[in-house]
């Protein structure tokens, strides 16, 4: 886990128990990925949409078991150490 947080701090934020910050410098980071790599190479892509855009895009057909969603936000964070968010 020390590499993973030394990734986000640098690439990110190192202000991990700030909300605000951290999904502003990933904001701030997409926007730097979607200025840089041409529309036609670049897949906005997320775990629900399942497999399908990332099959079509590599041209192979779609697996017949469930696109696996195996982390969620509670686990990843206490992965990382921090604390649980307050619903």
């Amino acid at each position: 886990m020390t590499a993973v947080r030394k990734l986000l701090r640098e690439r990110f934020s190192d202000r991990f128990g700030d909300a605000t910050a951290m999904i502003d410098a990933y904001e701030r980071h997409n926007a730097a990925v979607r200025s840089q790599v041409p529309v036609n190479q670049l897949l906005e892509w997320a775990p629900e949409e399942g497999w399908a855009p990332i099959c079509e895009r590599l041209g192979v057909p779609v697996p017949p078991e469930p696109f696996p969603l195996t982390s969620t936000t509670a686990q990843i964070r206490a992965m990382m150490g921090l604390p649980a968010l307050l619903s």
